[in-house]
């Protein structure tokens, strides 16, 4: 589940926790309805519809900015360099989306180095759009405040390891007390102040040399005391998935060695993932997805500009969606020939 779809998943501070399942349940009847029509309808009617469907939620990379180098993150990789979000490409992102409710604010690089990230939060919030995003959490002890005062309403901090020899294998130039400190802080003032939001998540990636700690993972995940916790499994850009492995990558994943095949959480290599999914239209394909450039993409999976249909520098999101371009990449993946699709490994 995204930042973004678990925040609209989180009952604000006024709302009952039975109207929040009830409205649970009312998505789940609309999404098994929306795909018993997706399959029934010929496939230009089927193209026709959702071009001129508005999106209700949003993926926006408003940094490819980012403190650490971590082996299998592609961050540091991209030729596009460091490039942060301008406001006015924000602004044309929320002109004319009536339907948006959902904003998530990570793709590639850390969200909380953008100077204007609460100021995007509260933009959101005062058009009663939900908003969350994915941290390393390095700067998050500044930025207590800021979170709260925002009306941010899901939060997911990285805490990789238990320790900070473990901590640093993977979150390279990064300090485990730093975040650690950060997330204590937060929940600290959060019951303070009496607020439910920010949902926080705790998520640690469940690499081979950590697999036999797992019990210890999660016990010092839970003795912060968030509102949830994840255990996830690594993800890379696989070789034969329109990226080569750097050879810093490929080093770090012969940790696993012989016996990663065994190993409960490690992947088995490229092609794990579901290939052009179990439905009729994937729902990445439905939600906004805009790069830091302003570019606005296929889905999360592009973070190089492949599959843009559009330039939020030039055009607001609406003009873009209901675009020429926005249709033939619908019609591209209903024919199966969508690139970026064949080596998805999103589940």
């Amino acid at each position: 589940m995204g930042e973004a779809e678990r925040a609209s998943r989180v009952p604000s501070e006024t709302e009952p926790r039975s109207r929040a399942s009830l409205r649970a349940v009312a998505r789940s009847v609309r999404a098994f309805a929306a795909r018993g029509l997706q399959r029934s309808l010929p496939r230009r009617w089927l193209v026709a519809l959702l071009a001129r469907r508005a999106p209700r939620a949003a993926t926006v990379e408003v940094t490819t900015a980012c403190q650490l180098r971590c082996p299998l993150c592609p961050t540091h990789d991209r030729e596009r360099g460091t490039r942060f979000l301008p406001a006015a490409s924000f602004a044309r992102l929320l002109e004319g989306a009536h339907r948006l409710r959902t904003v998530s604010f990570h793709i590639l690089g850390d969200p909380a180095l953008h100077p204007e990230l609460y100021a995007f939060v509260r933009a959101c919030r005062e058009r009663g759009v939900h908003t969350g995003f994915s941290t390393n959490g390095l700067r998050l002890e500044q930025q207590v405040h800021e979170v709260l005062d925002s009306g941010l309403e899901f939060l997911q901090v990285a805490i990789d390891g238990v320790d900070e020899e473990g901590y640093g294998r993977y979150r390279v130039g990064g300090s485990l007390k730093a975040v650690t400190r950060g997330v204590r802080a937060l929940l600290a003032e959060r019951e303070r102040r009496g607020l439910r939001t920010p949902f926080v998540q705790l998520q640690t990636i469940m690499f081979p040399y950590n697999e036999a700690r797992e019990e210890e993972v999660v016990s010092f995940l839970e003795s912060f005391g968030a509102d949830d916790l994840r255990l996830k499994r690594p993800s890379y850009c696989a070789e034969g998935g329109g990226f080569a492995l750097t050879e810093e990558a490929a080093a770090f994943l012969e940790l696993a060695g012989p016996d990663r095949e065994r190993l409960r959480w490690s992947r088995v290599g490229p092609g794990a993932g579901v290939r052009y999914r179990d439905r009729p239209v994937c729902p990445q394909l439905l939600r906004a997805t805009v790069l830091s450039d302003g570019r606005v993409v296929a889905c999360c999976m592009d973070s190089t500009g492949e599959t843009a249909i559009g330039d939020l520098e030039r055009a607001t999101l609406a003009e873009i969606w209901r675009g020429p371009r926005r249709r033939g990449l619908l019609e591209a993946f209903l024919e199966r020939r969508l690139e970026l699709c064949e080596h998805c490994d999103l589940a």
